[in-house]
């Protein structure tokens, strides 16, 4: 049984690596799309290969994640023992909204200026509670520090798109100036 899981955990590690790294070039990707359309022609072929490792790893993770509720149902865990565990609520709580703004922006429901910060923030929350040997804190601290970070990404990513924005601008008026 300890076998199985360390290999479902070394699965896990190794999709969740994929998915944080993936993660982090579409968000770059998605900058380099705003530059104008010779940069969002060079960065498609590269956004599809991102966009391909993301999905592997979310199905990866979902079915590493399944793997080990079996296991520890096997072992006796119980519904009630499942809700007590709060890291464990709020892992699950991460794998939904991973799936659920995935398929949002896939449809174009989710607006760009929060959906890349959802997903961003998503994949670095299950990365740091992964990483962290023991997580004692209860479901409501989690979720708070986890909203905590879409904001501050949501920030983050605003400011960058007004730089690139601004830039984009001054380069077409120095552009038209010339001609």
């Amino acid at each position: 049984m300890l076998a199985l899981y360390s290999i479902l955990a070394a699965f896990g590690a190794v999709a969740l690596s994929l998915g944080v790294g993936a993660s982090t070039f579409a968000l770059v990707f998605h900058f380099m799309g705003m530059r104008g359309s010779a940069a969002r022609s060079e960065g498609k072929p590269y956004q599809r290969v991102v966009y391909i490792v993301l999905r592997i790893a979310m199905a990866v993770i979902l079915l590493v994640e399944i793997g080990k509720v079996i296991l520890y149902i096997q072992n006796g865990l119980t519904l009630e023992d499942a809700r007590a565990a709060h890291t464990l609520l709020f892992l699950w709580t991460l794998i939904v909204v991973l799936y659920g703004n995935a398929l949002l922006m896939t449809l174009h429901l989710m607006p760009m200026r929060v959906g890349p910060a959802i997903q961003a923030a998503s994949w670095y929350a299950l990365g740091v509670l992964t990483a962290l040997p023991v997580v004692t804190f209860t479901y409501l601290p989690l979720m708070l520090s986890y909203l905590g970070g879409i904001v501050a990404l949501a920030v983050v990513i605003e400011l960058i798109t007004q730089k690139i924005m601004r830039s984009a601008r001054a380069e077409t008026k120095t552009t038209a100036a010339t001609l």
